[in-house]
């Protein structure tokens, strides 16, 4: 599925992926009449209609749910100076999450 990032264009004219600028259109008494859709490297305007903005495919989403991050593995060390993963032994974020994922135990409570 593709989603439209607005504030990027395919220029028909100088061939980039290149910024969309927008220009204000003003009137004899400086009242704002409109808008310029103008690309943002070579100036070529566009109607408001026939802006051909940049298409990509949305990022796939990894079959992990929140549930499944660092924070909530067994091999997951935190403390003020860094977060670690034992298992695999290098530094991680809190939502990184891996394939190596064992939920976390709980914690005995004392009666």
């Amino acid at each position: 599925m593709d989603y439209i990032q607005k504030e990027y264009i395919e220029c028909r004219y100088c061939h980039q992926k290149a910024p969309l600028k927008t220009m204000p259109v003003y009137d004899d008494g400086f009242n704002k009449v409109g808008e310029k859709y103008l690309c943002g490297f070579c100036k070529k305007e566009y109607e408001k209609d026939d802006i051909p903005f940049v298409k990509q495919k949305k990022p796939e989403r990894e079959g992990r749910t929140v549930d499944e991050t660092c924070d909530n593995c067994d091999y997951f060390v935190k403390n003020i100076f860094q977060q670690k993963c034992t298992c695999k032994d290098e530094f991680v974020n809190v939502y990184d999450s891996c394939e190596n994922f064992v939920p976390r135990k709980k914690k005995k409570t004392l009666p």
